[in-house]
């Protein structure tokens, strides 16, 4: 399950992902959330959001998995550790 947020008050970002339901360790590192996400994307930049943000980003691992997706850090001040993804055509 992925929870989003559209056109969020608090950071100003048109989707915002909340959280990501992780798979059993069995399950990992298949690319199903790399699929999920690039679903997301996608449909954000059809609909002209052409910025999305994960929130509270904190494991090396989550960090690694945001990067390979596209997402770079939030500038500081940064205290929930986000990453965000604008889209190329995006002001």
């Amino acid at each position: 399950r992925i929870w989003l947020n559209l056109k969020d008050w608090q950071t100003d970002s048109d989707v915002v992902i909340t959280n990501i339901t992780t798979f059993p360790e069995n399950e990992r590192r298949k690319g199903y959330a790399s699929v999920a996400i690039g679903k997301i994307l996608s449909w954000a930049k059809q609909n002209n959001l052409p910025e999305v943000r994960a929130t509270q980003v904190s494991s090396e691992e989550n960090i690694r998995f945001w990067q390979r997706n596209g997402f770079t850090r939030c500038p500081e001040p940064n205290p929930c550790g986000d990453y965000i993804h604008r889209a190329l055509n995006a002001p």
